[in-house]
């Protein structure tokens, strides 16, 4: 209620005198008064007092009581003061247990005041790529295309180059690509590609920190790891991606190519948008 907290039985029982009052002291008997025997008839009476109470042996059928017995110390007396007493322990136990109920307790103010750090999880964001270039044998695929894949406009994008006989780049090459440079090591979480119309192709998403060319086959790129990839993409395709740590450069790197309208082999990239952290 506002007071200190209680940690020791001295303020406890500080606590305790505020809610129950000590019992008054009894009143104090008035002091004995040897007299004289006084003359007369019938045994003397050594114990008269003045202005007390009768004789110890009053309304004791004229037998004297114990020697040492007062009318406080009689049977009577002694178990009235005994419940009273009893009676304000129990009170004090009770009013006590609530007291402590009431705090709780001791280490929860303490623990309040020093809240649990708690890690925060990096919130997943667009990244904007700062480049984008052919990537292959012979020095990719329509390079000049290149940076129209990231721009966002509409209609815009780039394209391997048409390959006859073959989906597999009419049996020249085992691969080509495009190379997105997002600046900086990053976190990649997801991909979104839009492909051509014309399902066929496959495509892996991989992640590295070089940009060197392909070699002349078009083998699987070096210093590059898989974080995702599809058969028959077409349209537009969301690609969660594996998490291997942070890397700079993102590779759209197709394995086999779509046929087109024309009996040959081709596929098409727009719109990409990464998510992550970074």
């Amino acid at each position: 209620h506002g007071g200190p907290p209680i940690t020791t039985p001295a303020s406890l029982a500080a606590a305790l005198a505020r809610v129950v009052p000590a019992p008054a002291p009894p009143p104090a008997m008035p002091p004995t008064v040897m007299r004289p025997p006084r003359p007369g008839p019938g045994p003397a009476n050594p114990w008269e007092t003045s202005g007390g109470p009768a004789a110890p042996w009053a309304g004791n059928g004229g037998r004297p009581m114990p020697r040492g017995a007062l009318p406080s110390q009689r049977p009577g007396s002694n178990r009235m003061l005994t419940g009273v007493v009893v009676a304000l322990v129990l009170v004090a136990i009770v009013v006590g247990a609530w007291l402590l109920s009431q705090r709780g307790p001791s280490h929860s103010t303490a623990a309040s005041n020093h809240p649990t750090q708690q890690a925060t999880t990096p919130v997943s964001v667009v990244l904007k790529p700062v480049s984008a270039t052919a990537f292959g044998p012979q020095g990719g695929d329509n390079q000049d295309q290149a940076a129209s894949a990231i721009d966002g406009k509409p209609g815009n994008g780039w394209q391997t180059d048409a390959y006859k006989g073959s989906p597999f780049f009419g049996n020249l090459y085992k691969g080509t690509g495009l190379l997105v440079d997002m600046g900086k090591p990053v976190n990649v979480e997801s991909v979104t590609i839009t492909f051509g119309q014309s399902p066929g192709s496959d495509v892996r998403l991989e992640m590295g920190d070089s940009n060197t060319g392909a070699d002349n086959t078009g083998a699987n790129p070096a210093g590059f790891t898989t974080i995702a990839k599809a058969n028959n993409v077409s349209g537009p395709m969301t690609f969660t991606a594996r998490a291997v740590g942070a890397h700079q450069y993102l590779l759209i790197w197709f394995t086999k190519l779509a046929p087109t309208n024309g009996g040959e082999f081709q596929a098409d990239v727009s719109n990409i948008t990464v998510r992550g952290t970074g």
